[in-house]
């Protein structure tokens, strides 16, 4: 009996190393967060994309394994004495005086909206941060200093710094302490706020003039022009952008819902109630533009973290100034826990006390200038980089922008009278839904040529700390959908000599036997997800390192005309330098963030077949290998090439997607 329980227990432990590619279990913290978020979304008063609430949930996971996925060996270290430097800024602002809080300066900085500043402010912003990032005379803060300044965020050394009540106080002393070190470099510059609900008003976000050359550089791929060109920290690689690929900006439905909220409790404590927690949503947009910004613990490498936070800290403050009119006192509102700022002349550590966060001081230090919402007051929006139409201000497009460029207009004091801009008046509330759910572009044309379905997903090959494809393999997968039902392409029947509007040529069947996919549209307009007509769409396949640290990112693509279509993928996962192979979550999502389903190949069974599986796979180096070394190779190593037509054969492909 124990001979037989013996050999039991053994094979039980060698089933994942005999096995090629196999189904592992989901950790417990993952499925936990996930369980709970997509439970509060069927509640929700606010859309949420499904892939924003899996990357809300992997960087819960992140934080909790800071120490298990990583074993950073070669990182610059943040050392205590390095840190010395902000608490000299705290002592020349007398912030650590426990009574008073106090801070000297006379005259609060203004922070406005990137696209509010003139030409001067914006060329003295970009030269202090380029001034910033190559300053590398101070020995105890490297590589450079932007770059020491970085490495500050991560959880291994901010553990309190997200998750949590901490969120809101940690990131406005962040940004203060990085406001005060440009100041070093350019005396009279602040960091702009980038409100990125004004860029939800284009019919394609991704066509900003903000990424624009001569805003804050290129969306898509590496950025190699603009202020930031050619930029790199050692814990991310190349400064790379894909945006609106997934997550969402900042909504204005959101942040009305949000600023009707009072207390911290009902903004931020609860993880997974979502409606109006302020971290998620955050989270969403960096998740939107993707790349660099996406990397959770290195995410300031791009300076696009300094004005999205910012304009965080901007509607916290909004929030604040609601709490104090409605009768609570925002320095009391949540339990808070510290945050280590050096060493004393004893070699005891220093804490910068998260009630620091908290305090009101930091509305005379700096206050936030609302920038025009309704033109109606101000007619040219106050900047070169703005429009009106349909009375809203809106961003221009980067072809508009270049466009006028040699015409630019002069600027003129922007009227202070305009009312709430965060927050949509009644009847343009009605006017903007009309025109969302009437399919219809909710405002001037766009440069479709910005979106991600003309672009290739740009991956930055980091894994744990070192950007180098060799140390990545391939796996092939496979991807079907269902024909979406409120899917139009712009081919139509005609009938008695007159075109049939109400369905396109594909989808004219009296048959029951083929449906197309049985998800209702919704109907609540906030979802703007674009379908093209010619039907060609993708959805994006990706993993995310379970016991390493990194993530990778491939579409496949589908033809959408089709009651039924199939396309093949490449994802790229770390190469397995033993028996135990790589643990990696394998995900996939359609165009519109909803998530498909997962199967996966069970190689113990004769023949093999699918079942279905969290996503959650170990990838090992048994022969023959499941893997290949190039993404080329793993394509075509999912066909069987047996007869004159290639098929594709499911013996090589280790996972598979439903999108329904």
């Amino acid at each position: 009996m124990d001979e037989r329980l013996t050999i039991v227990f053994l094979l039980n432990i060698l089933n994942p190393i005999l096995c090629k590619v196999c189904e592992d279990s989901l950790p417990t913290i993952l499925q936990n967060c996930l369980s709970k978020c997509q439970k509060n979304v069927n509640k929700s008063l606010v859309y949420q994309r499904e892939d924003s609430i899996y990357y809300y949930c992997q960087n819960q996971y992140l934080v909790q394994t800071v120490n298990e996925t990583w074993n950073q060996r070669n990182v610059h270290k943040i050392k205590p004495e390095s840190l010395n430097i902000l608490t000299d800024i705290f002592k020349k602002f007398q912030i650590e005086d426990p009574v008073s809080l106090r801070i000297k300066r006379s005259t609060p900085i203004i922070r406005k909206e990137y696209r509010q500043l003139t030409t001067q402010e914006r060329d003295r912003f970009h030269r202090a941060l380029q001034a910033m990032k190559s300053d590398t005379s101070d020995m105890h803060r490297q590589p450079n200093v932007y770059d020491w300044f970085v490495n500050l965020h991560p959880a291994d050394v901010a553990p309190s710094a997200h998750f949590g009540p901490g969120f809101l106080g940690f990131h406005r002393v962040y940004l203060f302490l990085f406001e005060q070190l440009l100041r070093r470099y350019e005396p009279d510059v602040f960091i702009p706020f980038w409100d990125s609900s004004f860029d939800t008003l284009l019919e394609e976000p991704t066509s900003s003039a903000m990424f624009s050359v001569s805003g804050m550089g290129p969306g898509s791929g590496v950025v190699r022009e603009g202020p930031f060109s050619d930029w790199t920290h050692e814990n991310t690689g190349v400064l790379v952008r894909n945006v609106g690929l997934e997550g969402g900006l900042f909504s204005r439905e959101f942040i009305e819902l949000f600023l009707r909220q009072n207390r911290i409790e009902d903004i931020g404590l609860n993880r997974n109630e979502l409606d109006t927690n302020l971290e998620f949503h955050h989270g969403s947009v960096h998740n939107w533009v993707g790349g660099t910004l996406r990397d959770f613990h290195y995410s300031p490498a791009d300076p696009l973290f300094f004005m999205h936070h910012c304009f965080v800290d901007a509607l916290w403050e909004r929030f604040r100034g609601n709490q104090v009119q409605r009768g609570f006192d925002p320095e009391q509102d949540a339990p808070m826990r510290p945050f280590e700022s050096g060493k004393d002349a004893n070699g005891e550590s220093k804490y910068i006390l998260n009630r620091i966060g908290f305090s009101k001081m930091w509305s005379s230090y700096a206050k936030y200038e609302n920038p025009p919402y309704d033109c109606r007051v101000d007619s040219d929006c106050g900047s070169e980089q703005m429009r009106c139409e349909r009375r809203l201000c809106q961003p221009l497009t980067i072809e508009e922008f270049e466009r006028i460029g040699l015409h630019r207009r002069s600027k003129r004091e922007i009227s202070k009278t305009y009312s709430n801009p965060w927050v949509l008046p009644t009847s343009m509330k009605a006017s903007r839904q009309h025109h969302t759910q009437s399919n219809t572009p909710l405002f001037h044309g766009s440069n479709a040529r910005t979106t991600p379905f003309y672009h290739s997903c740009q991956n930055s090959f980091m894994i744990d700390g070192e950007a180098d494809i060799s140390k990545w393999v391939f796996i092939p997968v496979a991807v079907y959908k269902k024909r979406p039902k409120d899917q139009t392409c712009d081919a139509f029947p005609i009938r008695h000599g007159s075109p049939d509007y109400t369905g396109d040529v594909f989808d004219q069947s009296s048959s029951t036997k083929y449906q197309t996919s049985n998800k209702e549209p919704r109907s609540d307009g906030r979802d703007k997800c674009s379908h093209l007509g010619s039907g060609i769409t993708k959805v994006y396949v990706k993993t995310f390192g379970l016991d390493y640290r990194g993530s990778y990112t491939d579409h496949a693509l589908l033809d959408e005309r089709l009651q039924f279509s199939s396309g093949l993928s490449a994802v790229g996962v770390k190469k397995p330098l033993n028996n135990r192979g790589s643990h990696v979550f394998i995900t996939a999502h359609d165009s519109c963030g909803n998530m498909c389903t997962a199967f996966c190949l069970n190689t113990q069974s004769s023949p093999y077949e699918y079942q279905a599986c969290s996503g959650a796979v170990r990838i090992s180096p048994v022969k023959p290998l499941m893997y290949r070394s190039t993404v080329k190779e793993a394509l075509l190593s999912a066909y069987n090439y047996s007869s004159i037509s290639p098929t594709i054969s499911k013996e090589n492909i280790p996972i598979v997607f439903h999108c329904d």
